[in-house]
């Protein structure tokens, strides 16, 4: 019998794709509104990088991920381990931050989906 936690978590862990999705939205989108008053121009390759890290994890979150599939748990780990990089080097928490925890939160959510729980472990 299941007790009455075990739905909600299950929705959360459902939903968590979506956390994900937002990650890989707001990534880019924060390093495009921090080139105000920057030259765009020299900023041209990040950027590059930036589209493309939002685009291909978006796509591993739409598919693979909201599927349950565990290499893509362990792919998205990218952007956690990518904004503590750049946090670190930056030496300022305040933009990469929320978007840190975000992806922690959508990458840990889940991970009963992805490893199992005890009662998918039992045989009955």
């Amino acid at each position: 019998m299941k007790n009455a936690a075990t739905p909600g978590a299950g929705r959360y862990e459902e939903k968590s794709w979506a956390v994900m999705l937002l990650v890989c939205v707001l990534a880019p989108a924060a390093w495009f509104a921090g080139l105000t008053g920057v030259g765009w121009q020299e900023m041209l390759s990040e950027g590059a990088l930036a589209a493309g890290m939002g685009l291909f994890g978006a796509a591993i979150t739409l598919s693979a991920f909201r599927r349950g599939e565990r290499w893509a748990w362990f792919v998205l780990w990218y952007y956690p381990a990518f904004l503590t990089a750049h946090i670190l080097a930056s030496g300022s928490g305040i933009p990469g931050m929320p978007l840190l925890l975000l992806s922690m939160l959508g990458l840990l959510l889940p991970v009963r989906r992805f490893f199992g729980g005890r009662s998918k472990r039992r045989v009955a």
